[in-house]
């Protein structure tokens, strides 16, 4: 059975538009995996050290028969390839790409290096207007729908969206 799983990511070094995009095209190439849509681009400030580039930011909407621990272990391999420096010391570093599994169906997951849902889904409005583009209708875990939960964020990090659509056309099922 296909399962709907939403994947946000992110870049603010080597040129991030680039990573992006080759982070959806790598997604593309997963077995038992079919891409859904993917958002337009969103430029955000940086969280946390302000002294670093402003990200991009993208929403893939994909379909797949893999487990979640299957999904984790693709991100983080994408982030390898892509030359992702994950400093444990450090966070909310600059880096060449984020990929984190966002939603994966109804699953809650917890273990050391995954949550699923991921935790500071509510909180980033970079996160989730992305979101919001590829899924309109989506009901949060918090059992509010995306519109709802934008309006209570306290902080805003997005800049502008682009009219960049990267990687993916839209295709129907």
């Amino acid at each position: 059975m296909m399962i709907q799983c939403f994947i946000g990511l992110g870049s603010n070094l080597d040129n991030p538009k680039m990573q992006i995009e080759m982070a959806i095209n790598k997604i593309q190439a997963w077995s038992d995996t079919r891409v859904v849509r993917a958002s337009t681009l969103y430029e955000s400030k940086p969280m946390g050290d302000k002294n670093q580039a402003n990200y991009f930011n993208a929403v893939v909407n994909i379909e797949t028969t893999l487990a979640p621990l299957s999904i984790f272990a693709k991100c983080q391999e994408i982030e390898s390839l892509q030359h992702r420096n994950r400093d444990t010391q450090q966070k909310w570093q600059a880096r060449t790409i984020d990929c984190d599994i966002l939603l994966y169906g109804d699953e809650t997951v917890e273990m050391t290096g995954l949550c699923i849902p991921h935790p500071g889904l509510l909180q980033r409005d970079f996160v989730l207007t992305p979101l919001l583009e590829v899924a309109p209708n989506l009901i949060l875990p918090n059992g509010k729908s995306i519109p709802e939960t934008l309006a209570q964020l306290s902080m805003q990090f997005i800049i502008e969206p682009t009219s960049e659509v990267v990687g993916v056309a839209e295709t129907c099922p």
